[in-house]
């Protein structure tokens, strides 16, 4: 496939119509290295790999944003990153597992729910059960090339009523350590009642749902044409955030009181917002004349579920915001995520920051593995 070919428009690939590209016609293979490298790197931002995903690429001073990355000082014992995000079509496993040995990330856990949305796009209904099955094997597989650096979530379309019984395959079949879906899907978002089945399996087999925004995150038409990337930079946490506001109003941890969801970037900005949500429980519905508005039928305000069900990565490149996250969350709930490689900056730059944050040295392990240890039950 030449170079030209495999920068098309995005619009022509997420838009595409299905019945225009039959699946009957397109092999797992050729869809997902051709499909997938063609709308990837554009849509994802045009972040791609870039240089840190080439065994040659970091050189050990700074990256293209100017985040100082020292390579030559990876001291911490174990670190396991649970934000990674990893395609087969537009990475190489083996450039990133020498980017991430050299940052001194001793296993990274795998997901990539916005992908399997995004591209999933292009695939007829009847056929999206037969292509998230296809996307989790390739997982797995990747996986079994590095076993001891490698673990990977079950991605599915958490709309389906096939969910479950995917990740069933993918945990009991393929060693899949948690489950991975997106904020909202397709501009759906997770309090529906479709998803009750979903939080009700999490919650009882005790398996963490980390759920990460998508390619197209709510306001994506209002601010994609020449806002400075906002879309991506602000876009994506602020769905995080709309969703799991929308969870504590519709009530899901008074039914599921022991589920836990893990977010992502900090939680998406859900901390610093938590007293809006607790004033507007507290003041009742609706707060301006007649305007029609759903009210909120949690049976405590919205910041009592924070530390109960809340976990979120520290991916911001923010040492006050970590700071925060332990203040208001405690720092057993606090995870080390890099973003890598879509955010094109070595690992190294986040254990730095927390290395940074004058922890005791068992808080500091906390964040860099006991917690994702206990909570994904890692080995």
């Amino acid at each position: 496939m030449k170079k030209k070919d495999i920068f098309r428009n995005e619009t022509e690939i997420i838009n595409s119509n299905p019945s225009e590209n039959p699946t009957e016609e397109i092999s797992r293979r050729t869809f997902l290295s051709e499909t997938i490298a063609t709308a990837g790197v554009i849509a994802l931002g045009s972040v791609g790999c870039g240089s840190k995903c080439s065994a040659s690429g970091d050189s050990g001073d700074s990256d293209a944003s100017g985040i100082s990355v020292d390579s030559n000082n990876a001291d911490t014992t174990r670190v396991i990153d649970i934000h990674r995000h990893y395609s087969s079509a537009i990475h190489n496993i083996d450039d990133q597992i020498q980017v991430t040995d050299e940052a001194g990330v001793t296993l990274s856990l795998l997901s990539f729910s916005m992908g399997l949305e995004m591209f999933g796009a292009m695939v007829a209904d009847d056929k999206m059960d037969q292509w998230t099955r296809d996307w989790n094997d390739e997982y797995a597989e990747t996986v079994q090339k590095y076993p001891s650096k490698l673990a990977f979530m079950a991605m599915v379309n958490p709309f389906s009523k096939n969910s479950i019984a995917e990740c069933e395959r993918c945990i009991n079949d393929l060693g899949a350590k948690g489950i991975n879906i997106g904020t909202s899907w397709r501009g759906d978002f997770l309090d529906s009642e479709t998803l009750e089945p979903l939080w009700e399996y999490a919650e009882s087999k005790e398996i963490p749902i980390y759920i990460h925004p998508p390619n197209k995150p709510i306001g994506y038409e209002q601010i994609v044409e020449n806002r400075y990337d906002l879309w991506e930079s602000i876009g994506r946490p602020f769905d995080t955030v709309v969703s799991v506001s929308s969870l504590f109003c519709c009530g899901v941890f008074d039914r599921y009181k022991n589920l836990q969801l893990v977010l992502p970037h900090m939680g998406g900005g859900i901390i610093n917002l938590i007293s809006r949500l607790d004033f507007r429980y507290e003041l009742g519905y609706p707060l301006f004349g007649d305007v029609v508005s759903v009210k909120a039928v949690c049976k405590e305000k919205p910041s009592s579920y924070l530390k109960k069900n809340i976990n979120v990565d520290i991916m911001g490149f923010s040492a006050p915001g970590i700071k925060q996250c332990i203040e208001v969350l405690g720092v057993d709930r606090v995870f080390f995520g890099s973003d890598y490689p879509f955010v094109d900056v070595s690992p190294k730059a986040h254990i730095d920051i927390v290395k940074d944050l004058g922890l005791s040295r068992d808080d500091q392990d906390k964040i860099f593995w006991k917690n994702a240890t206990n909570l994904f039950k890692l080995t």
